[in-house]
């Protein structure tokens, strides 16, 4: 019997030894985690009045006080800005568990941009727990509040403002002063958004120089584009994304273009890539909605005009079908969804040649694109105050090629005035047309007389210049 008890009074010691240095070197690894937790924040606990930028000393209830803050912002801030609030707290009593700093910023209509709550040092969390519970900061100490954060890249405000309190359970510790309180938290400070981020981000506006023909030269509108005068003259770059200038090398639909001129008309080639083209209007409609197809565009305002006024939309697409339109404003006049779009009664009387290299309307081939050509009498511009432009003169245009409601342009849009949507109708970002007087160098061009164009009132649906035996070249 006392052989049973002295093994069970060992084996119970035993036990009590591990279990005792289990305990004991359980203890030593979550202080060896603390340690370099607590000398990682010594930084930001200190026992002296730190240097503050601005100084404020706003009791929050009483255990607290604001004493002030720095933010790296010297005359506005931007959009994607880095930047870093620090706000200055000592503790006059001791801070009962569960309340937390809360740090907002807000846009000029009161809308929350963004919750700082949980960012800094001070702020952190692990394992759903703060790093450092306000409850254990001690009296006396001043804790330097660290705060980095970088704004969104999209900055729709012109003024932000930034937020601070103290919270528990949806209640605030009420700031006992300060300029402006909203629902128990401080409004710190208010800083202004920069304007000048939004012109020097919109995209470059394009120019092109167009060459003048020489006397006596014409041009045949067969959709080829290989008459001497046509070579020598200057292609646009390939067109690219409507909003950011982006270019898509691997699309399987890429344009560009190039522009002459004479006393009488205005000459313009698109050459368009194009895996699969797309028609499908009947040959009786008026005016069709080419964009919702496809097609090649031109929009065109005369130098003498400003903003958005009086300008020319036209749409030639691969069934050699035209939309053309004179507009007094943006958009305007305009009945949407169907129409009409502007003054729809305008006729440009252009006449234009399309060369297909593949077959339309049909997705089980692969085409390769098609080349529109067009001439326009300048006598179709009638809000112009004079035509044709002078030499040296500069018009604004904007080229596109269109593909199922989806564009490539010549001079990319950016996010327009007009609302914040993207539109190949803003006239502030359409190209610069320079007219030169340099001839363009064909001496041997063959000659040709442009068909006069079928009037649009008796034709709807019209294939300009179709009654011209050498604009059918094109194969339809």
């Amino acid at each position: 019997m006392r052989s049973q008890l002295k093994r069970y009074s060992i084996r119970t010691r035993v036990s009590a030894t591990v279990i005792l240095g289990i305990c004991a070197l359980t203890a030593a690894c979550s202080k060896s985690d603390e340690e370099p937790q607590r000398e990682e924040l010594k930084p930001y606990v200190q026992r002296k009045l730190p240097s503050v930028s601005h100084e404020l000393d706003i009791p929050f209830g009483d255990k607290l006080r604001l004493i002030g803050y720095d933010l790296n912002v010297k005359h506005g801030v931007k959009p994607h800005d880095r930047l870093k609030l620090v706000l200055y707290w000592r503790v006059d009593r001791r801070i009962e568990p569960g309340w937390k700093l809360s740090t907002k910023i807000l846009n000029d209509r009161g809308k929350t941009l963004m919750d700082l709550d949980k960012e800094g040092p001070l702020r952190g969390f692990r394992n759903g727990t703060p790093v450092v519970p306000m409850s254990e900061w001690r009296e006396g100490s001043f804790y330097i509040d660290e705060v980095p954060f970088r704004l969104p890249r999209r900055l729709q405000a012109k003024e932000l403002a930034f937020e601070v309190g103290v919270v528990k359970d949806g209640k605030f510790l009420e700031p006992k002063r300060g300029k402006e309180i909203r629902h128990g938290q401080l409004t710190l400070v208010k800083v202004p958004v920069a304007e000048q981020d939004k012109e020097e981000k919109r995209p470059k506006v394009e120019t092109l120089k167009v060459k003048h023909l020489a006397k006596g030269v014409t041009l045949k509108l067969d959709g080829k584009l290989d008459e001497p005068a046509w070579q020598a003259a200057d292609f646009t770059r390939q067109f690219v994304g409507q909003r950011w200038s982006k270019a898509y090398p691997k699309s399987p639909r890429q344009a560009r273009a190039k522009m002459l001129w004479d006393d009488k008309r205005l000459y313009v080639g698109f050459e368009v890539r194009d895996d699969d083209i797309l028609g499908g209007f009947p040959r009786n409609t008026k005016d069709p909605p080419l964009w919702k197809r496809g097609g090649v565009e031109l929009l065109i305002q005369p130098s003498d005009k400003q903003g958005n006024k009086d300008y020319y939309q036209i749409l030639v697409g691969p069934q050699k079908m035209v939309f053309d339109s004179q507009f007094d404003d943006f958009k305007k006049p305009n009945v949407e969804p169907t129409g009409p779009f502007g003054h729809s009664e305008w006729a440009s009387k252009l006449t234009a040649g399309v060369k297909l290299d593949g077959t339309l309307d049909n997705p089980t081939d692969i085409d390769q694109g098609y080349v529109v050509e067009m001439a326009i009498p300048w006598t179709s511009f009638g809000k112009a105050n004079h035509v044709p432009p002078a030499a040296g003169e500069v018009w604004k245009m904007n080229l596109s090629m269109v593909h199922n409601d989806w564009r490539l342009v010549w001079s990319a849009l950016g996010r327009n005035r007009h609302k914040g949507q993207v539109s190949i109708h803003e006239a502030s970002h359409f190209g610069h047309v320079v007219f030169e007087s340099t001839p363009a160098p064909s001496p041997d061009a063959p000659r040709a007389v442009v068909a006069s164009p079928t009037d649009k009132a008796a034709a709807p649906g019209r294939e300009p210049g179709s009654d011209d035996p050498a604009e059918n070249e094109d194969g339809e």
